[in-house]
């Protein structure tokens, strides 16, 4: 097994709280990998635990893209 982990600074703990809850119903477990999504202060903590790296790989772009769509709603205040 092999793990990843990412975290993503926002302005706010609200900010990442708000983020962590918009992607919340996106965090999936799949046959190769299993992400899970945290908050730690003002930081959403992405982890995923992957059979492979191709398929951490993409759990890791997958959920970082959201993030990103996310992070630019919070800055337009959508």
């Amino acid at each position: 097994m092999i793990k990843g982990t990412v975290e993503v600074g926002f302005k706010s703990e609200a900010e990442a709280k708000a983020a962590l809850r918009a992607l919340k119903s996106d965090v999936a477990e799949y046959e190769r990998s299993k992400p899970s999504i945290a908050i730690k202060g003002k930081e959403v903590v992405l982890t995923v635990k992957a059979t492979d790296v191709v398929a951490l790989r993409a759990s890791l772009n997958t959920y970082l893209r959201l993030l990103s769509v996310v992070a630019a709603g919070l800055r337009e205040g959508i």
